[in-house]
């Protein structure tokens, strides 16, 4: 087995090939050498970035982990790097890792330095010499979780993050349980989640701050909409608008709700509308509320996708639009970000309207949320 110190040097070496890479040929990547010839530092952790056209560099400092929260960047990298910016002659810091979520992305952009992870997402943004990269990688970890590691993926999880995103704090662990039919050490559990996160503020037991949009992001990051909900193909032989019409009606209809590009049309349009995709409750018969619909069953392609919801949080505070039920906004932005094709980009759009608009779709207290 590996020791710490050979996985940290394994790390710093793909590190400084992929910068390198990033880089270019213009571009010299070496240990840091003091003016008698000697390393500054034993483990390549102290590097110089030399532009060979003009002989300018800039030494850089690798601050390299295998796992990192935004929490932990705040608490511990944040102060060290204020402190090295106030130093004469100060070196740039640039955080390294296998991979980072967008959560801990940010955190570190916020507190002054810059990033580079194994999968491509990097951002290098020095003044002299100039350099300037920023590039995306993979939006969710490629490593499988641990046993026993929390995440915010499955439908428990979806639940409370749901309710937080949904409703104003403060709230405690018990309140949330209870509202949200979980056991309390879970919600305990996946609270300490989101603190390491820093994605909630916790006063003495008591949640009192929610980055809901950073929150449902992160959620969306560790699911994928498809796989979490599984999807069976229809075709509509009247169209979509005789299929809309129906679930308006919706007289003898399982319970169901729209999502994906239909629904972010009705808020945040950006793209024409693209598939159907229409949620069923989870031991609904599909096929039953396929011909319930007059939808055909088709092999590959069509123009509808009928959805078996994984949890009946699902279905929480749907709204109605023209009469047929969409899905609520907080569920409707994490399925949109982790689906597929434009569906995406249609959430990045949904999640900019629900900035602008938190005072109409968000609750003020849980007991609202009760009442809804």
């Amino acid at each position: 087995m590996d020791t710490p110190d050979e996985v940290s040097a394994g790390l710093v070496e793909r590190a400084l090939e992929a910068l390198r890479a990033a880089l270019g040929s213009t571009y010299v990547v070496e240990p840091y050498h003091t003016q008698h010839g000697d390393s500054a530092d034993s483990d390549n952790s102290l590097i110089t970035l030399k532009d060979s056209r003009s002989g300018t560099y800039v030494t850089v400092l690798l601050e390299a982990k295998q796992s990192l929260t935004p929490a932990f960047v705040r608490t511990n990298l944040a102060p060290r790097f204020k402190l090295m910016r106030q130093l004469p002659n100060s070196v740039s810091p640039l955080v390294v890792a296998p991979w980072l979520s967008a959560a801990t992305r940010v955190a570190i952009a916020e507190a002054g330095a810059n990033y580079l992870d194994l999968t491509g997402n990097t951002e290098l943004d020095i003044a002299y010499p100039r350099i300037l990269i920023r590039t995306s990688g993979q939006r969710r970890s490629p490593a499988p979780a641990s046993p026993g590691q929390r995440s915010l993926n499955g439908p428990r999880a979806g639940r409370l993050v749901r309710l937080l995103a949904d409703t104003r704090p403060p709230y405690g662990a018990s309140a949330l349980a209870a509202h949200t039919q979980l056991s309390p050490p879970y919600v305990s559990r996946l609270l300490d989640v989101l603190i390491d996160q820093g994605l909630i503020e916790r006063v003495r037991r008591q949640v009192t701050e929610v980055d809901w949009a950073a929150m449902l992001t992160a959620r969306a990051q560790e699911t994928k909409l498809l796989v979490a909900h599984p999807a069976t193909g229809f075709l509509a032989p009247q169209g979509i608008p005789h299929l809309m019409a129906t679930l308006a009606g919706r007289s003898g209809l399982p319970q169901l709700a729209v999502t994906g590009s239909y629904a972010a049309a009705a808020v945040a349009p950006v793209a024409m509308e693209g598939q159907l995709l229409v949620f069923t409750a989870g031991d609904a018969d599909v096929p039953a509320t396929a011909r319930a619909l007059g939808l055909i069953a088709t092999d590959r392609g069509g123009d509808v996708l009928l959805l078996r919801a994984n949890d009946v949080g699902v279905f929480s505070r749907s709204r109605l639009i023209h009469g047929v039920p969409h899905v609520a906004l907080s569920q409707l932005v994490v399925d949109c970000l982790s689906g597929p094709g434009r569906l995406p980009t249609e959430g990045a759009a949904i999640l900019e309207y629900m900035r602008t608009t938190e005072d109409e779709w968000r609750l003020p207290n849980l007991a609202a949320a009760a009442a809804a």
